[in-house]
């Protein structure tokens, strides 16, 4: 019967090389499953790389179950959903794409303070109720996410 410890015997030592790049979190978590095969015990190297004893406990399991790879990187998390939706993004798109005269401003383009300030007074009354706290930097992510700038915007049209 083939030991667990031998079994990562040669896949980590492929993969693992001192690195003046990797992040340090990476080549830790490197380090957790060779010393493991070396034959040092979880808790000594939880003390001696310096996380707790359930992480190196985490990254082993994770090497037995996924590979090289799966052990060294973070898993794939959820995160936050979208609050702001593809039509909150295409109304704030087309109103950059208008002329600030169009809704009784006095400039002929948008500055994105100008942008940020319409987008919060109009929101809920456009039907863009998460786009009522939207602040500047905000309306810049939507507008860099297409390359549209307001402020270089010609008018072909007049």
């Amino acid at each position: 019967m083939v030991s667990v410890r031998s079994t990562l015997a040669g896949t980590w030592q492929s993969f693992h090389s001192v690195s003046r790049t990797a992040p340090h979190d990476q080549v830790t978590r490197a380090n957790i499953p060779l010393a493991y095969h070396d034959g040092e015990t979880q808790s000594s190297i939880s003390r001696r790389i310096g996380v707790s004893r359930p992480t190196v406990d985490l990254c082993i399991r994770k090497a037995f179950s996924g590979g090289v790879k799966v052990a060294i990187r973070d898993l794939k998390r959820s995160g936050r959903p979208n609050i702001i939706t593809v039509d909150d993004k295409a109304w704030v798109i087309s109103l950059a794409c208008a002329k600030p005269t169009d809704y009784g401003y006095a400039a002929e383009k948008w500055t994105h303070s100008q942008l940020a300030k319409y987008v919060r007074e109009s929101a809920e009354t456009s039907g863009h109720p998460a786009l009522r706290k939207a602040v500047k930097a905000t309306v810049q992510r939507i507008l860099k996410e297409r390359e549209i700038k307001p402020h270089k915007t010609s008018y072909y049209l007049d």
